[in-house]
């Protein structure tokens, strides 16, 4: 078997069953000539099953994810497995080889670009071969992300909620079956992973890690855990997992409820100095931070619009006209 395959070569069916396949699938070229591929690690279980397709790597400077998956690999046997996960630990070459949230070619966000275009940009094609070749394979999907560079997250797992349907109380069920001790679950937005699965049908997950260019070894541990426990839920491994909802279980359909960028957003440009700390606990009109002007002179005070937990913080202090800096939930306690 070669170890590069084209998207039309690609199936499930590549290896023997009670196998793992290691290779690349090739989808683009770059201007002189060098291959830009996606990494591929496909364990196909000796019997036949359900399939878990998981990915890091959406943006290139977020880490765990991508560890997570390396150390999931090294943990399965394909002979114990009755089904197939599907692991694609870069799926932005361009965003990962920069080690920025966008793709060096063409300044696209990956997480911004889906269903993509066939004859786009290359951060496009990406997310129309990703939306349209890999997706429809799964069962259960899950994107694996980070909080990236200058900010920090509390871990959290959660899906989409727009409507009540079969697909949404899978979403739920595998959400809380992953373990987390978070779940913040809302409506969706345009350009996602999520929403190209939410209209393939695919029920879909997605995890946010403390990152801030770091690969802390227990947060990795903490995904690997959800993977392996998701894998139970799809009865490809044997075995228990979780289903009781964690203490910190909130939900809110609104589309743009998710949507960290747009929670306590800077009016002015400044350094941006928190008054708080992660996972705080705050209440509505408590000063989460001021935002200083050079000479050291208050420009704005960012205060709490609700109650709850602090779950998204800016860790660094610059900060831009329409910037957000903090992101509350109102987890009931």
């Amino acid at each position: 078997m070669p170890d590069t395959l084209s998207l039309d070569e690609f199936s499930l069916d590549i290896t023997p069953p009670g196998t793992c396949w290691k290779g690349w699938i090739h989808i683009g070229e770059l201007p002189a000539g060098e291959p830009v591929r996606w990494p591929v690690v496909l364990h196909r279980g000796k019997q036949p099953g359900k399939v878990l397709l998981a990915n890091a790597g959406t943006h290139g400077d977020e880490y765990e994810g991508i560890a997570a998956l390396h150390k999931v690999a090294r943990q399965l046997d394909p002979e114990a497995m009755s089904g197939t996960l599907l692991s694609i630990p870069i799926l932005s070459p361009p965003a990962v080889t920069g080690g920025h949230r966008n793709g060096i070619w063409d300044n696209r966000n990956l997480a911004r670009t889906f269903p993509g275009d066939a004859d786009g940009l290359f951060t496009e094609r990406i997310a129309y071969h990703f939306a349209t070749r890999i997706l429809p394979l799964a069962d259960l999907y899950i994107d694996l992300h980070a909080a990236g560079t200058g900010v920090g997250i509390q871990t959290f797992i959660g899906c989409r909620v727009d409507e009540e349907s079969d697909l949404v109380d899978t979403q739920r069920r595998a959400s809380i079956a992953t373990g987390m001790e978070i779940i913040w679950n809302t409506g969706g937005l345009p350009g996602r992973t999520l929403s190209a699965a939410w209209d393939a049908g695919v029920p879909a997950l997605y995890t946010e890690s403390p990152g801030n260019r770091t690969c802390d070894p227990d947060e990795v541990d903490t995904i690997v855990t959800a993977i392996m426990n998701l894998l139970r839920f799809l009865e490809i491994l044997p075995g228990s997992y979780p289903t009781e909802r964690p203490a910190f279980y909130f939900e809110d359909s609104r589309p743009a409820a998710g949507h960290m960028q747009d929670h306590h957003r800077s009016d002015v440009g400044g350094l941006f100095i928190p008054e708080v700390k992660l996972w705080d606990r705050v209440k509505e009109g408590q000063c989460l931070g001021n935002i200083y002007d050079p000479l050291g002179d208050v420009l704005q005070v960012i205060s709490a619009s609700l109650s709850g937990r602090v779950l998204t913080l800016r860790i660094c202090p610059r900060v831009m006209p329409g910037e957000f800096t903090t992101v509350v939930v109102p987890f009931a306690e």
